[in-house]
């Protein structure tokens, strides 16, 4: 009896694996990069669902599985696990879905990540309303960096800071201010934190620093950081401090040095 049960969780297993894979792997390579990942808290949902998908799951197939159980009733508990754990990869992949980076947008004296699901339906009529319809989000678009200034008019300028004061949305939550990231130019530029300074954080485990900037490949005086915040940490974006291509994305959090 224990090996027919041995051998049940290990094909149940292997079958919740390759599934929980091909979702979360598709995931990850579509519309996540291993930073974004990190910043966005995406490994807390994948966790859960490792737990109850590849843990949980076939576990129970272990316990349910007998050589003595009539076949019927053993294909329906199993059938019953398996209807559960697919609502729970779907309830985790649909949080994974509403929670990708759609925008890296600057804007002020950092950047923000954001979901589609920060965006108000709202928003997304004024900005096919104002001509930034190539600029809302799509089931298709990856990651895009843009710039969000305030607005010119001072009035609307005056309300967006007071609402994003008290908790309401900012501009980089509203579309249809988006401007391609050239169009910063010294906006950005005049932002970005010398390199120096983001060597002597505390944060940063010995010869971490190095490291890094030995992947960019550039000299140290050439490049400026900006700090990026998400929904579960802080990191900073690598820029180069002449053509503003943004080079990389640490997870090392810089917002410290903005009040120095």
């Amino acid at each position: 009896m224990r090996s027919f049960r041995l051998k049940a969780l290990a094909i149940h297993l292997v079958y919740s694996a390759v599934v929980l894979s091909l979702v979360v792997g598709g995931l990850y390579i579509g519309w996540y990069y291993a930073p974004l990942w990190h910043l966005m808290g995406a490994s807390t949902v994948v966790g859960v669902l490792v737990m109850v998908d590849i843990g949980v799951g076939p576990l129970a197939t272990f316990v349910v599985a007998s050589p003595k159980k009539p076949r019927a009733e053993l294909r329906r508990d199993i059938l019953l696990i398996v209807v559960l754990q697919l609502a729970a990869l779907g309830y985790g992949a649909h949080a994974l879905w509403s929670m990708r980076p759609m925008f890296l947008a600057f804007s002020g004296d950092r950047a923000e990540v954001i979901s589609p699901s920060e965006i108000e339906a709202l928003e997304v009529e004024a900005a096919v309303a104002s001509g930034q319809k190539s600029l809302l989000p799509t089931t298709t678009r990856r990651p895009t960096w843009v710039w969000a200034p305030l607005p010119e008019d001072e009035e609307v300028r005056t309300n967006i800071v007071a609402g994003a004061i008290m908790g309401g949305k900012d501009v980089t939550a509203m579309p249809m201010y988006y401007r391609p990231l050239t169009a910063a130019g010294d906006a950005l530029r005049n932002q970005l934190i010398p390199m120096d300074r983001v060597r002597g954080l505390k944060s940063l485990l010995p010869g971490e620093f190095e490291r890094r900037l030995s992947a960019i490949g550039r000299n140290v005086e050439d490049l400026g950081a900006l700090p990026i915040e998400a929904r579960a940490h802080d990191g900073a974006v690598i820029f180069d401090r002449k053509t503003l291509e943004p080079l990389a994305i640490w997870p090392v959090s810089v917002l410290s040095l903005l009040s120095h």
